[in-house]
């Protein structure tokens, strides 16, 4: 996995796309938040909860089509003027558009609750990687 960034302002995370990883980073981007950028508690569990689901995503879809693993990286950065904070998840997978929703269907939620949670969720799927890039805006988080 690669190091610790140098600036509070920025959590730079690759690693593995496998369920561990999708952990370590998940637990860095919570003690990151925390401790760096020091957000609420309700912001904090939407931020963690959306990521971790890109996060899931890259390793249970990315590369379930290759033989090869694949790698996952996190970039978080905080704008303390702008008072957001920026997450990107990408992949060096294929992206896949997800079948029609089944009201019956236990899974396929990841994608309506990262829309959810965050003020804007943006999807940019290519042949060479998917990268998905969740933006908080701090003043607007639920109460």
């Amino acid at each position: 996995m690669t190091p610790p960034p140098h600036s509070t302002d920025e959590l730079v995370r690759a690693g593995p796309a496998d369920a561990r990883t999708a952990s370590v980073l998940r637990d860095d981007l919570q003690t990151w938040l925390s401790q760096a950028v020091r957000v609420t508690p309700i912001l904090l569990s939407d931020i963690v909860t959306s990521v971790y689901e890109a996060l899931a995503n890259c390793v249970d879809h990315a590369y379930a089509r290759r033989v090869e693993d694949g790698t996952m990286s996190m970039h978080a950065v905080y704008d303390p003027g702008g008072q957001r904070i920026c997450v990107s998840i990408s992949d060096g997978g294929t992206w896949r558009e997800p079948p029609p929703s089944d009201p019956l269907d236990t899974r396929g939620r990841g994608l309506a609750l990262m829309r959810a949670l965050a003020n804007r969720c943006t999807i940019v799927g290519r042949p060479t990687g998917t990268t998905v890039e969740l933006l908080f805006e701090m003043a607007m988080s639920r109460v």
